[in-house]
């Protein structure tokens, strides 16, 4: 059945279909599937499994997607309020699991599923003061962006990232 929807969407739209991709609960996603039997389940005592979770959640959708017959995709990742709204130490925690897009399991599964990965929104990071970390994630996910080796053909994921949106998508 979903081959059958796949070739109608691919027949339907043969430019490509692009889906736009607000994601929101990550957090009380991972607490309801992963940390609901804990004494505090709202304290997040491993970030790293946290993030790690995350991801493979997002691959798990970035693939159905893709099976479903869609061709490009703009994935909402990481608001830029996040960066403020839980203080310093949060966003430090946060901005080290950006590095997860880039990281060597993230590029194997990009080359793997023909994916061309783009970064939107750090624009905005790029603006905040050279010698911030989060400014260094901006950087890094340019430079990332910037060395990646992209394939004509392969399907288009934009992560988009700490964006404001009418300023984000006028630069871009």
């Amino acid at each position: 059945m979903s081959k059958d929807f796949a070739q109608r969407i691919r027949e339907r739209y043969p430019e490509g279909l692009t889906g736009v991709f607000a994601i929101g609960g990550t957090r009380t996603t991972y607490i309801l599937e992963q940390n609901r039997d804990k004494a505090d389940p709202g304290k997040i005592e491993d970030f790293r499994a946290h993030g790690e979770y995350l991801l493979r959640r997002y691959w798990d959708l970035i693939d159905t997607f893709y099976d479903l017959g869609g061709q490009n995709m703009i994935v909402t990742a990481f608001s830029f309020r996040g960066f403020y709204n839980r203080g310093e130490e949060y966003a430090r925690l946060v901005a080290d699991e950006m590095f997860r897009f880039i990281d060597d399991d993230s590029i194997d599964y990009y080359k793997r599923s023909g994916i061309d990965p783009y970064f939107t929104g750090i624009d905005t990071l790029l603006l905040l003061p050279e010698d911030s970390y989060i400014h260094d994630v901006g950087k890094k996910l340019a430079a990332f962006q910037k060395s990646y080796p992209y394939q004509e053909g392969n399907r288009k994921l934009i992560w988009e990232i700490a964006s404001i949106p009418l300023y984000t998508f006028w630069q871009t």
